[in-house]
């Protein structure tokens, strides 16, 4: 009987040792899967961040397209503005005009050093540029000589009425005044008028916003020159003043000399190439 019972009891320990597990066992188990519920929690937080970075940036962007849809009429309206100015720019370009003068002798016998002169763009609204320059003239004769220095200009234009057909492209007035090698003044016999010094003297009638006035020192220059043209203002070129004088035989003369060009308007609102 003590034998059966000893029996039963190592047959039941050998089936407790198969069939359950041990504690170390279970132990595992639940680490090995906790290790793999904090690795998809860590990838879950993981791709939580990303989405709320994505969400910032597409909420950035909403408020960056919202700005600019807000603005857009202040956008519109400093590009329509600039539209404007860049049109205007290119109209004043078109009726862009200068003044070109210099002096030419008369009389012969005579070698001149006369560099021109530009003057800078002339207004349309009846103001005036200006240029002025110097002139030397040596009378190489061996004997006196009667001699006349001419002040010629052009404008050189874009304008509607560089021909003419409209009317003058211009005005133009000048002073003159020459010294001898010693500094002293030469009386223009010509300009009885004026004391001797050579000016532009008023009697040509000027097309005003008020009609013609013959009270203003200005020649009309009738014919313009295109803006490209290289022609010089010599002796066939509009006239705004002369000095005529005896040179000394192998005289040396200076001769200065200020020009002013002028765009009058015929009426008070004149556009860019009138």
């Amino acid at each position: 009987m003590q034998q059966r019972r000893l029996g039963l009891a190592c047959v039941l320990a050998s089936v407790l040792a198969v069939g359950v597990p041990s504690a170390a066992s279970a132990d595992a188990t639940v680490r090995a899967n906790t290790a793999k519920t904090n690795a998809a929690l860590t990838e879950l937080k993981g791709q939580l961040d990303s989405l709320g970075q994505q969400v910032g940036e597409l909420k950035t962007k909403t408020d960056g397209l919202a700005f600019v849809a807000a603005a857009a009429p202040q956008i519109v309206d400093g590009l329509l503005q600039l539209k404007t100015g860049l049109e205007t720019l290119a109209s004043a370009y078109q009726a862009v005009e200068y003044g070109i003068a210099q002096v030419n002798v008369y009389g012969g016998g005579g070698a001149i050093v006369n560099p021109p002169s530009w003057s800078g763009d002339i207004p349309d609204d009846g103001n005036g540029a200006s240029t002025s320059g110097t002139t030397t003239f040596v009378n190489t004769s061996p004997s006196p000589r009667a001699v006349t220095l001419s002040l010629n200009a052009y404008i050189r234009s874009n304008e509607a009425d560089v021909n003419g057909d409209n009317g003058p492209v211009g005005q133009a007035g000048g002073t003159l005044t020459v010294r001898d090698s010693g500094g002293n003044w030469v009386l223009c016999t010509n300009q009885g008028a004026t004391g001797g010094i050579a000016v532009t003297l008023p009697g040509e009638p000027i097309n005003t916003p008020d009609g013609a006035k013959r009270d203003l020192p200005l020649t009309n220059i009738v014919h313009g020159k295109s803006r490209t043209d290289q022609t010089l203002p010599g002796g066939d070129a509009p006239q705004l003043t002369s000095c005529s004088f005896t040179a000394t035989a192998g005289g040396l003369y200076t001769a200065e000399w200020t020009a002013s060009f002028l765009d009058i308007p015929t009426t008070t609102s004149p556009g860019p190439r009138d």
